[in-house]
């Protein structure tokens, strides 16, 4: 008697550690994170699926002042993360991003996963004749559209390579024989 009704529950908080994971290294799509949108107002923007590393993914900025950047989507496992020291922690969208002082001619940012894995965004500058490529500002707008995607619709999934490929399947030591390696080296031992 006398007491107030209940109110409706309480709204779950906004900021819970998002749950995207590499489930399989071998499908996940470093593409699927990759959105060409943000990146156009840097130049004009071209997906590269295949022109890097097997867990990466590239788009070619080609700047109206003639230079060219890439800007890199790659998936880092726990032993790579683990080999990463220093940067600024920060929250976004629910996840870890750590940021790092730019380089020379680049400048990276590495989003954790749940899973101890990571996905490090980063852009390269190729050729920059006037002096004028903001590495940092390319990754800023690449990192958000990454977490949206991460945040909407979590990694994507692409064939198995031994599905696309006959040679994926064969292990690379086994193409050649000792005697194979020994004529193409000047010293076999």
């Amino acid at each position: 008697p006398g007491a107030a009704p209940a109110g409706p529950p309480a709204a779950a908080p906004t900021t819970a550690r998002q749950t995207a994971t590499v489930a399989d290294p071998a499908t996940a799509d470093p593409c699927s994170l990759l959105n060409l949108t943000p990146l156009e107002v840097f130049g004009v923007a071209s997906l590269e699926r295949d022109n890097n590393r097997f867990a990466g993914c590239r788009a070619n900025i080609e700047r109206p002042d003639g230079g060219s950047v890439g800007f890199f989507v790659d998936f880092e496992n726990e032993v790579e993360v683990g080999q990463v020291n220093g940067g600024t922690r920060e929250e976004h969208s629910g996840y870890t991003v750590v940021s790092y002082e730019p380089g020379v001619d680049y400048c990276e940012q590495r989003i954790l996963l749940a899973d101890g894995n990571a996905v490090l965004v980063y852009a390269r500058n190729f050729e920059d004749p006037t002096g004028g490529t903001d590495e940092c500002a390319i990754v800023g707008a690449g990192l958000d559209a990454t977490l949206a995607r991460l945040v909407e619709r979590g990694i994507g999934r692409r064939p198995r390579l031994d599905e696309t490929s006959p040679l994926a399947g064969i292990p690379a030591c086994s193409l050649l024989t000792s005697e194979e390696v020994a004529a193409g080296v000047a010293n076999p031992t």
